[in-house]
């Protein structure tokens, strides 16, 4: 969702929002502050993270189990 172009403007703010509303569901509770946030969303949709395993390494330190 970040990446493509589902929404013809604004893709960047709704994929953070299923992002993290994801986390929440599975119990993981978000703690990345605005900043955090946007500098991972600016990086997936730019292509600078790719891989799942590199959005997951990225998004680690930003929340916590429980």
């Amino acid at each position: 969702m970040g990446q493509g172009h589902p929404l013809i403007d604004g893709n960047k703010r709704p994929a953070w929002i299923a992002a993290a509303v994801t986390c929440e569901i599975n119990g993981v509770t978000v703690t990345a502050t605005n900043d955090e946030a946007y500098d991972v969303t600016i990086a997936v949709a730019s292509g600078e993270l790719r891989e799942v395993a590199e959005i997951v390494a990225a998004l680690a330190p930003l929340v916590r189990e429980g």
